[in-house]
């Protein structure tokens, strides 16, 4: 979505962010779905993709610079 831009931008970011940000644990982590395959990682997996799902907005990462 962040490649498409524009409303597609508009309408898909901030509802992920919300989503994220209200299901992230006291410490700041993510922890993974109870009965998915990369619940073996513990938090780490989940808060590395969490993470880089919110990096489009900031284009911390040059793939998302324009």
């Amino acid at each position: 979505m962040a490649q498409l831009g524009g409303d597609y931008w508009k309408r898909f970011f901030p509802v992920v962010a919300k989503t994220l940000l209200d299901a992230r644990s006291a410490d700041g982590s993510w922890e993974a779905e109870i009965g998915r395959d990369d619940a073996i990682y513990g938090p780490t997996y989940p808060t590395a993709l969490s993470v880089l799902t919110l990096t489009p907005a900031y284009q911390m990462l040059p793939i998302y610079q324009r």
